[in-house]
């Protein structure tokens, strides 16, 4: 329970990518609390093979530095491996080996009433395997939960499914890009996904099904990129200085009132695709005084 409401904002990268270890140990991204090594959408089907013997080997290495300074275990993000099915998980529980043990879990794209079960079965088995417990984090993205010929018969067949094996199922992911596209809709950088409607009320729904037994975390923020002229009280509050903006954080205004919005809606946590996110979200997670002494009343 504590867990699931410790993830932040959590940086999905590419599996491709040949630094992890370094980055990791170096604490590069000194906000960082979460992490996802993609298999699935952040890779092209060519580089599956690639990325998977990439994935083991910087794992192996982290794996092995930590042996030798335990210490450095405690400066580690929760990591997380995105599968593209549940035949990929066990290969990669099977892959991983010893270094296993580091993961907190998988994440499970396109996690529908088809596949759910196989998904969560294959996480027990890692587990069994790893003699811990992994946690699953499925994302809601496919068709049937859009449309509403079928919506309320597959939110209610899912979360019969995850309340199965709720002590496994960390929280509950929205996949909202996949989901616009299916309408043919991209938001812009000034645009909440609150502001699509087709996605809101799908959100709303998800919440009304889920939010009384998991946390729900908030949908991926595609943009990020140079500066813009003009300023935001929000970006203003979260300035270290007060002085003058780092033009990292002067284009997200809508980011910012993204996960404001998530925060009043029940959501926590949120997907981000770069480091520059990291500290916009996480600051608007920060429990104030006045919330704090509320919640002691």
């Amino acid at each position: 329970h504590v867990l699931a409401h410790a993830l932040g904002a959590t940086l999905y990268m590419p599996a491709t990518r040949q630094d992890v270890a370094d980055m990791l140990l170096s604490q590069k991204y000194e906000a960082l609390c979460s992490v996802v090594f993609c298999l699935e959408d952040a890779i092209g089907d060519q580089e599956v093979d690639m990325a998977e013997q990439n994935i083991v080997a910087q794992l192996t290495c982290l794996s092995e530095t930590i042996h030798q300074s335990p210490e450095m275990a405690e400066h580690l993000p929760l990591l997380f491996i995105r599968v593209r099915s549940p035949k990929q998980l066990l290969k990669m529980a099977d892959l991983l080996g010893p270094s296993l043990h580091l993961l907190t879990g998988f994440v499970f794209p396109k996690c529908s009433v088809h596949n759910a079960k196989e998904y969560v079965d294959s996480l027990k088995q890692a587990s069994a395997q790893t003699q811990k417990t992994l946690y699953g984090m499925p994302i809601l993205e496919t068709p049937d939960l859009l449309e509403k010929e079928t919506r309320y018969q597959v939110l209610s067949e899912l979360k019969q499914i995850m309340l199965n094996d709720e002590e496994y199922i960390l929280n509950i992911r929205i996949g909202a890009t996949d989901l616009c596209g299916l309408y043919g809709i991209r938001r812009d950088r000034e645009t909440t996904i609150y502001e699509i409607r087709v996605i809101s009320e799908l959100i709303t729904d998800i919440i009304n099904y889920f939010g009384r037994s998991f946390v729900i975390s908030g949908a991926v923020w595609e943009h990020f990129g140079p500066a813009r002229k003009e300023q935001n009280p929000f970006i203003r509050a979260i300035s270290k200085s007060g002085e003058s903006l780092s033009s990292e954080l002067d284009h997200m205004q809508g980011l910012l009132k993204e996960t404001k919005l998530d925060v009043v809606n029940g959501i926590h946590g949120k997907t981000v695709i770069h480091p520059t996110h990291l500290k916009p979200v996480q600051s608007m997670y920060v429990v104030t005084k006045e919330e704090y002494m509320d919640a002691l009343s």
